[in-house]
C-alpha cells in the first residue's frame, strides 16, 4: 500500500513534492485596519507591532518553511492566521522564497479577528484549476460567521488534487458553545466533500489545517477514520503523525505544559494508492527545526518559540510547528 523507501529517499526517478500546513500566530498588518477597526496589531497599540516585526517573523516563516520540505520543493502552503494579502506578499516578496515564485490564494474572510485563511502555490509545481471558499456559519441568529476554508483544485504531476485549508473555531468559551461552532464547521465541510465525491467518486483529496481540537475528538470521527478499511467507507483517512511520542517535540502546540495536536491532515483513500500522485511515507510530519523552539522553563522540556506571549514579544515565528506531508508520482 504504501513506498517502502524513506519519503525523503525515493529513488531519484520518482517525482517528489511537500505540502505544508502552519498556523502562523497572528500574521498581521501592521497598518490600522478599516474594517475591524483593531489597532491591537500596531505600532501604537498594546502589542506594539512595526513592520519591522512583520518583516522578521516572515523571514522566520520562510525559513521554516523551506526547513519543513526537508530538502524537497515545497509546493503548497497552507496558512492559517492571517490577516490579509499584504502580509502574505511580505512573506512572498521580501523573503527567501522570492526566489521559488509563489502564487497566492486569499480573501477577506467575515471572521470578527480579522484572520483569513490562505494557500501558497509554487508555480512550476502545482497549477491551480479552481478556487472556491466555504462559509463557515457558526451563529445563524446572531448572522456570526468564523473564518473561511478554502478549497482548491491544482494539477500536479499529470494529476489533480483538491485541497482544502482549514482553520475552524477554537475553544474559548463554554464547551457546548464551542463544539456548535466547530460542528458548523464540520458540516459546511461535510456538505462539500459529499459533493465533490458525488461528482468525482475517486478525487484524490487533501484536507488539512488547525482543527482546534485532537485527533480523539468525536468531530474528526463522523468524516474520517484512522484504518483505511473503514476510511473508504467514510472517504476520508486521518494520517498519522510520524514522530516518537517519547521525545520531544511529541506534536505541534504546546498548551500548559502538555503537548496537543491540533493541527492534521486527512486523505482520500485515493491518495494512499501508489497509482499517479500518493502520498509517499503514509502519514504527515512536524517540521521541528530547532530554530522553532526554545526552552520551556515553566513546564520543562521544550516548547514552540512564539512571537508573543501576551503583550510581550518573544521574537519568534509561531507557537505551532508547521507539519508537512510528502507526495509522489
Amino acid at each position: 500500500m504504501f513506498l517502502c523507501c524513506s519519503p525523503w529517499t525515493c529513488p531519484a526517478q520518482i517525482n517528489r513534492c511537500v505540502v505544508v500546513a502552519y498556523n502562523v500566530e497572528n500574521l498581521f498588518d501592521p497598518r490600522a485596519d478599516s474594517v475591524n477597526r483593531d489597532t491591537t496589531f500596531t505600532p501604537s497599540g498594546a502589542y506594539h507591532w512595526t513592520t519591522k516585526r512583520l518583516q522578521a517573523k516572515a523571514v522566520g516563516l520562510s525559513k521554516a518553511v523551506i526547513n519543513a520540505g526537508h530538502g524537497l520543493p515545497v509546493a503548497l502552503i497552507g496558512l492559517a492566521e492571517v490577516e490579509n494579502r499584504r502580509v502574505l506578499e511580505v512573506l512572498r516578496d521580501r523573503t527567501p522564497l522570492r526566489r521559488l515564485g509563489y502564487r497566492i490564494v486569499h480573501r477577506d474572510s467575515p471572521d470578527p479577528r480579522g484572520i483569513d485563511v490562505a494557500l501558497l502555490y509554487r508555480l512550476d509545481l502545482a497549477t491551480l484549476l479552481h478556487s472556491a471558499w466555504i462559509p463557515v456559519l457558526t451563529d445563524s441568529a446572531a448572522h456570526i460567521y468564523s473564518r473561511d476554508m478554502l478549497a482548491c483544485t491544482f494539477a500536479i504531476g499529470n494529476d489533480t488534487l483538491w485541497v482544502v485549508q482549514c482553520h475552524w473555531p477554537s475553544k474559548r468559551g463554554s464547551g457546548t458553545l464551542s463544539d456548535s461552532r466547530r460542528l458548523a464547521a464540520l458540516h459546511q465541510l461535510r456538505h462539500y466533500l459529499d459533493s465533490l465525491r458525488s461528482l468525482q467518486p475517486l478525487a484524490k483529496i487533501l484536507v488539512m489545517g488547525d482543527f482546534n481540537d485532537e485527533s480523539n475528538s468525536s468531530l474528526f470521527t463522523r468524516i474520517a477514520n484512522k484504518q483505511l478499511s473503514t476510511a473508504i467507507q467514510q472517504g476520508l483517512l486521518y494520517l498519522l503523525p510520524r514522530m516518537a511520542e517519547d521525545k520531544e517535540p511529541s506534536a505541534g502546540y504546546k498548551y500548559h505544559g502538555c503537548w496537543e495536536q491540533i493541527d492534521h491532515m486527512f486523505a482520500s483513500p485515493s491518495l494512499l494508492s501508489r497509482k499517479g500522485l500518493h502520498i509517499s511515507g503514509g502519514g504527515f510530519y512536524l517540521g521541528s527545526h530547532p530554530s522553532l523552539l526554545e526552552e520551556d522553563w515553566a513546564y520543562g522540556g521544550v516548547r514552540p518559540l512564539r512571537t508573543y506571549q501576551g503583550p510581550q514579544y518573544y521574537g519568534g515565528v509561531s507557537d505551532h510547528l508547521p507539519i508537512g506531508v510528502v507526495l509522489a508520482w
